[in-house]
């Protein structure tokens, strides 16, 4: 008698269990900064080259990127770096033109985007500058070159002249007891300003040929005659004696 063998197979699996790792979160990417956009001058003959510095700083230590772009005129030996130099148009007549000049400037992940004007005109230069002051650095050491509340500034005389309307504020260059920044119209302290190299000091973006402790009150009788100690605009017609671009 034969007996039926019957084989059986039971069919089994084998569990692996991999341990793994959890990933840390992707931390978002911080954006560079332009602190400011520094210039030669705001103010300027067309003829004559402007020098232009972006400030700016990354957070991360990315290596930055830079390109600037103008509505008019040309960026003289390329417009890549942290530093150009940029030359405008001719103005029409006597009129003063207005030029936009932007910095764009990316880590490679990220970018941000600042600007100035710059106006070419005719007649004789000045730097429009602001008053003196005293730059402090931030947490980070750094200085943005631009007066912030509670930095120490030095109030000197101006009757804040405004161009576009041919009057002035005062009728005599005064203290007005608080900080004059940049913008666009001739101050009479300004025939005796201009900007500071911030690679050497940068706790003095603009300096002052007289003494600032002085407030103005040692210019010379005749401030508008040109001074080769203290002036420091540029007398374009050689007659020694200043006359506003306007």
């Amino acid at each position: 008698m034969h007996k039926l063998r019957i084989l059986i197979t039971v069919p089994f699996s084998i569990s692996i269990i991999i341990g793994c790792t959890e990933k840390a979160p992707v931390q978002p990417n911080l954006s560079p900064e332009i602190f400011s956009i520094v210039t030669s001058t705001v103010l300027t003959d067309y003829r004559l080259p402007v020098v232009l510095f972006c400030v700016a700083y990354d957070f991360e230590f990315d290596p930055l990127s830079y390109l600037w772009s103008c509505t008019s005129g040309n960026f003289l030996g390329g417009a890549t770096n942290d530093t150009v130099v940029w030359q405008g148009a001719k103005p029409s007549g006597t009129d003063t033109l207005t030029f936009t000049i932007a910095a764009e400037v990316t880590d490679g992940h990220s970018n941000t985007r600042d600007s100035l004007q710059i106006k070419a005109v005719n007649g004789d230069l000045y730097y429009d500058t602001g008053e003196p002051f005293v730059d402090a650095p931030d947490t980070y050491g750094l200085y943005n070159g631009v007066w912030d509340a509670g930095e120490v500034f030095f109030d000197l005389p101006s009757s804040r002249s405004n161009p576009a309307v041919g009057d002035s504020l005062y009728e005599f260059p005064t203290l007005n007891g608080s900080y004059d920044n940049t913008n666009g119209y001739f101050d009479e302290y300004e025939l005796f300003t201009r900007p500071g190299d911030i690679s050497i000091d940068p706790t003095w973006p603009i300096l002052y040929t007289y003494n600032v402790y002085s407030h103005g009150a040692d210019w010379q009788t005749n401030f508008w005659l040109y001074d080769t100690l203290h002036s420091t605009w540029t007398d374009r017609n050689s007659d020694g004696l200043f006359e506003p671009p306007w």
